[in-house]
């Protein structure tokens, strides 16, 4: 089921006019304001003096290939609104108003890459890759990361078809960066911020690194074993990357950010799994675990063997781990889904007990799908599992808000003549703090798919 927000009463709205952007490859948008409302971040925690700071960026710009095959979806919207060439400049603009350090996007076509949003992103000091969907698809993700503030390690694009498997069929991919602070005074969430933060005092090489990973999952509501095998393969592709392989920090790993558009709602069994690291799935409802799905009847999620979800030649275990099949160790054990990176959500979608927060907007549905998720070491994964010995911590400093409801009801259902697209961008600041830390074991009950599970004490 969404979670939809009922209507309420009309409230003025706040606009502020953001700076344009300076500059723009070929086109006559220098002088263009962008009456985007008034999004202010709320911070959570304060900023430790000697700390690196960044922030990341998600949105999902909306792909021009997907707009008009599901023009039924947009006919609330002036078509002049659905055009590029209207929505290209705004969504520049809006992004580059929000100041963010690594920009996520996902529905990035790649001719929209080369001609519109790497030349203009190039020009504000960005660096950027694309990773096109297979199998013909024009949109993909795209991820750039501001060259002033971070050199770039590695960068690997993720394909989510696998040839043994009958779950991952589909053509969604991924982009990971493995990104390392230049220890230089990061981008601001205020103005009175940015004067008093220092470069780390380590001189480990291995400090203040960070995997960003951003995705599209699979949209249909119906198949929740297609989400749940691409997000283990993701896992899979994200711990291998940010695994520390020399010097003193050797087998520790680097902590995460995992951006994107889910295609799941909060609180659902996968929404529990990226939360908990865990999922037992023996009489799992397939369509139930995205929680988008209206209840219709009842599909179990069987897995290709009676112990592993993915074929064993895949090569990834149930703990969305990269194994040798031969080795059988992982592949025998109990029907559970684990991984050890103790994410945690930097929103917390909920304005209050009765109205929930929205990252997609059509007509009177609204819902979450979108996230940003980092290597928190809040929870436990089950059968007391470790969590992964991270390098450094990652600390939510604050987050932009989301609209409300009554903000955006003026201006209509989404992509509408102030915003382009028909989701809302999200940002959070993060600090790398201190070096490894594990917490004490604890372990993964099986029912917290369906209710809240135990937070480790600190």
């Amino acid at each position: 089921m969404s979670i939809c927000v009922r209507p309420f009463p009309r409230s003025a709205l706040r606009l502020c006019h953001t700076r344009a952007v300076k500059g723009f490859v070929g086109q006559s948008w220098r002088n263009m304001s962008c009456e985007i409302l008034d999004r202010p971040v709320e911070k959570l925690n304060d900023a430790h003096p000697t700390a690196t700071r960044f922030s990341v960026l998600s949105y999902n710009i909306l792909s021009d290939h997907l707009l008009h095959e599901h023009l039924n979806l947009y006919k609330a919207t002036d078509p002049d609104y659905l055009k590029w060439e209207y929505r290209g400049p705004r969504l520049v603009q809006e992004i580059a108003s929000y100041d963010a350090d690594v920009v996520c996007l996902q529905e990035v076509e790649k001719h929209h890459f080369d001609s519109t949003l790497e030349p203009a992103f190039s020009k504000q000091g960005f660096k950027g890759f694309h990773v096109a969907r297979n199998g013909g698809h024009p949109d993909g993700c795209a991820t750039f990361y501001r060259a002033s503030k971070f050199d770039l390690v590695s960068h690997v694009p993720v394909e989510y078809r696998k040839p043994n498997s009958l779950v991952l069929d589909r053509n969604n991919v991924a982009l990971l960066l493995l990104l390392r602070s230049k220890r230089v005074l990061p981008s601001s969430m205020e103005e009175s911020d940015s004067k008093d933060i220092a470069s780390d005092t380590t001189d480990d090489d291995e400090s203040n690194m960070v995997l960003v990973a951003n995705t599209h999952l699979l949209f249909n509501p119906k198949r929740g074993d297609v989400k749940l095998a691409q997000i283990m393969v993701l896992m899979a592709e994200v711990r291998k990357l940010a695994s520390v392989t020399s010097g003193s920090s050797s087998g520790k790993f680097h902590p995460t950010v995992f951006t994107g558009d889910f295609n799941l709602v909060p609180f659902s069994p996968l929404y529990w799994f990226l939360i908990t690291g865990g999922l037992y799935y023996v009489n799992t409802d397939q369509y139930s675990l995205s929680g988008q799905e209206q209840k219709r009847g009842f599909k179990p999620l069987i897995g290709a063997t009676p112990n592993s979800l993915l074929h064993p030649l895949v090569g990834i275990s149930n703990r969305c781990t990269y194994e040798n099949p031969s080795l059988g160790n992982s592949f025998n054990g109990s029907p559970a889904i684990t991984h050890e990176f103790g994410l945690a959500s930097a929103y917390q979608h909920f304005f209050n007990r009765d109205e929930p927060e929205f990252t997609t907007f059509h007509g009177h549905q609204c819902a979450t799908v979108d996230y940003i998720l980092f290597s928190s070491g809040g929870f436990i994964p089950r059968d007391g599992m470790a969590l992964l010995p991270y390098r450094q911590q990652l600390q939510l400093l604050g987050r932009r808000n989301l609209l409300r409801h009554p903000a955006l009801e003026p201006l209509g259902s989404l992509p509408n003549r102030v915003y382009s697209s028909d989701h809302l961008a999200i940002q959070a600041f993060f600090q790398f703090i201190g070096g490894s830390r594990r917490n004490p074991s604890s372990s993964f009950s099986e029912d917290s798919t369906s209710g809240t599970p135990k937070k480790v004490r600190r």
